[in-house]
């Protein structure tokens, strides 16, 4: 425990905790933090060995975790703590660093098309720059839930590039699916959510689906009609075939795309993102 902490009270501790979390905020409502305060935050820096000067995006996710870990140890007993984080994942209102991130060896292993090490995986989401939390299809309570997470390379050594990691997510536990780099040279994310930058990707890289008479690169909660109690082909492609059975005349596809690996790969060449590297 902090030795700031030790010489408070439950209630008074807990105060100085939320305060110093709020200095974080980018209007903070204490312009003017107390002493007790700022000797919280200095004493919090040395146990995460954090440094006084450091301003970083990651310092201050450091601690501002560290703080929320703290508080949620004084709010909460011990055996309510899982289930509340499994909760609050559930609805995507965790910080990406209090997700479990689940191995993939999918992604990282040599000859995937991904060229993707896993601790830049990891890295990515726990200190992503973009969020996005969604259930696949809107109409089911128990839909898959996706999450979309983007972040600029800190990189040096090749052409500057954002990750974009596709992850299910399931309580408080992450999956990460698939890795994508996106290079500056091609793609433009200024201000684009990160599905958004996925449906960028997809339509230079995606092959096509056929849904219906229609053509799309990706498909996303697109409703379809469905023979009740039959399967019913409704996505028809070389690359990718889909059947539905239902209870019902109405369906849904979720999140499908299918990314041509070939010219992914040639892209990644391109950029210097070689397999003998990975």
């Amino acid at each position: 425990m902090l030795d700031v902490l030790r010489r408070h009270e439950g209630t008074e501790a807990t105060g100085l905790l939320a305060a110093a979390a709020r200095t974080f905020s980018p209007q903070p409502i204490e312009t003017k933090p107390s002493k007790e305060v700022l000797e919280l935050l200095r004493e919090a820096r040395r146990e995460l060995r954090i440094s006084e000067s450091d301003a970083s995006p990651r310092a201050t996710t450091k601690l501002l975790d560290y703080l929320a870990d703290l508080l949620t140890a004084r709010l909460l007993p011990k055996e309510e703590r899982k289930p509340a984080r499994e909760r609050l994942g559930e609805k995507g209102l965790l910080a990406a660093t209090q997700f479990n991130i689940m191995l993939n060896p999918v992604i990282s292993m040599r000859g995937a098309v991904y060229r993707a090490p896993w601790n830049h995986v990891v890295e990515a989401i726990s200190h992503a720059d973009v969020v996005e939390h969604f259930r696949a299809i809107d109409m089911q309570a128990q839909a898959p839930l996706v999450s979309l997470f983007v972040r600029r390379s800190p990189s040096r050594s090749m052409a500057p590039f954002y990750w974009l990691i596709e992850a299910t997510r399931a309580g408080s536990s992450l999956m990460p699916i698939h890795a994508w780099r996106l290079f500056t040279d091609e793609f433009d994310l200024s201000g684009m959510s990160p599905r958004d930058a996925l449906v960028s990707f997809a339509t230079k890289f995606g092959v096509d689906l056929k849904l219906g008479s229609e053509i799309h690169k990706i498909i996303f909660r697109q409703d379809v009609k469905l023979r009740k109690d039959k399967y019913t082909r409704v996505i028809d492609s070389e690359a990718l075939r889909v059947e539905m059975i239902s209870e019902s005349e109405e369906g849904q596809v979720g999140l499908t795309y299918a990314i041509e690996n070939d010219r992914y790969l040639a892209y990644l060449e391109k950029h210097g993102v070689r397999e003998d590297r990975y």
